[in-house]
């Protein structure tokens, strides 16, 4: 397959993937999540979080939950395909699992950077102290970008793993749980000395860092290090990036040589069981 060819084809694969973003359901799922933050960023109101507002602080360190979103959508939405059979056939396509996780890390990082767009023109229209300037919100969504290719591997591995119900459900607990407390919401400081060990090996945490000292500045208070180290973050995700993505290349081509009609029939019996239905 020529390189012209392998393009179409992921293109058509982002196109395929996308539109169930873009009309209907989807659509207003897409709008829901911006509008989510923002009301929570409003709740917040005026609250003092060293350097800015409690409101600010949430919108500027929302690209860590940007990142735990997308890991957690490339997991359940591979969980969902292999269930379906769609990884079985994209297994006997030519190059097929290279275009299917081309075409579905692309399709997330359009979606979860049109998110952050959303979530930073929804601050600017509805947050009245939300006074970060636009050449800093520009650097913000390049921060973004990094932040989505530094997580997405962390989903592909995961879903490479998952094969069943339960272990889908604990994934996303587990991704919950790590949105949660990954310093977006209240400062990582106020957690257990353990818990704050284990979000500085992860890259979440150090997204919400990056994009702080980007679009806030100013004193650190509430970071666990005491100050801010945006080359010490960006240097984390990008060994995230790369470490991950090859990674996930052994994983994937692993998975999808698992990828057999008995071992989909022994997972869709096994769920068939689960729920009651013999």
């Amino acid at each position: 397959m020529s390189i012209t060819d392998l393009a179409h084809a992921i293109g058509s694969q982002v196109k395929a993937d996308l539109r169930p973003h873009l009309v209907g359901t989807g659509l207003l799922g897409f709008i829901f999540v911006p509008a989510v933050f923002v009301l929570a960023a409003r709740q917040l109101g005026d609250e003092a979080v060293s350097p800015a507002t409690g409101g600010t602080y949430m919108i500027a360190s929302i690209i860590a939950v940007i990142g735990a979103l997308i890991a957690m959508s490339v997991m359940s939405e591979m969980y969902a395909e292999r269930m379906a059979g769609t990884l079985l056939r994209v297994r006997i396509l030519p190059n097929g699992p290279l275009i299917w996780s081309v075409g579905k890390t692309l399709t997330t990082t359009v979606v979860m950077l049109g998110t952050q767009i959303l979530i930073f023109i929804a601050a600017r229209i509805f947050l009245f102290d939300f006074d970060i300037p636009t050449s800093r919100l520009l650097l913000g969504l390049a921060i973004a970008l990094l932040v989505i290719l530094a997580c997405a591997p962390l989903g592909f591995v995961l879903g490479s793993l998952i094969r069943g119900t339960y272990t889908n459900l604990l994934g996303t607990l587990v991704f919950v749980a790590v949105m949660i407390t990954s310093g977006t919401f209240f400062p990582l400081e106020v957690l257990p000395r353990w818990v704050q060990l284990i979000h500085q090996v992860l890259p979440f945490y150090w997204a919400g860092h990056l994009a702080r000292a980007t679009l806030l500045g100013g004193e650190a208070a509430f970071e666990p290090i005491g100050e801010y180290m945006p080359v010490l973050a960006t240097g984390i995700l990008l060994a995230w990036l790369v470490i991950g993505f090859g990674l996930a290349v052994i994983v994937i081509r692993r998975s999808f040589r698992n990828e057999t009609i008995s071992t989909l029939s022994g997972m869709q019996a096994k769920i068939r069981s689960q729920v009651g239905i013999s």
